[in-house]
């Protein structure tokens, strides 16, 4: 796998671990275990996505992306509190 279609696939994983946890977060699960939802959606997602490379490369890529989409939603987040107190 060459390194444009590695970003461009850790770029849609991240996306839809965002998405899948935000539509879990509005069927009632508490805002503080969205983290780990992240992280548990990122451990598929790697396997499925980077099966080719062995199963703990998936799982290790994985953590990353669950670390990623956690990151980028608290980020964006506090960024829109932020200008919406301005």
């Amino acid at each position: 796998m060459d390194l444009t279609t590695f970003v461009l696939t850790q770029t849609i994983a991240v996306a839809i671990i965002m998405g899948l946890a935000q539509i879990i977060k509005q069927l009632g699960l508490k805002a503080k275990f969205i983290p780990l939802v992240d992280i548990g959606l990122g451990i598929i997602l790697g396997i499925v996505f980077f099966a080719g490379q062995g199963i703990q490369y998936g799982i290790v890529i994985g953590i990353i992306l669950g670390l990623e989409a956690c990151g980028l939603f608290s980020g964006g987040k506090n960024v829109i509190t932020a200008v919406k107190k301005e």
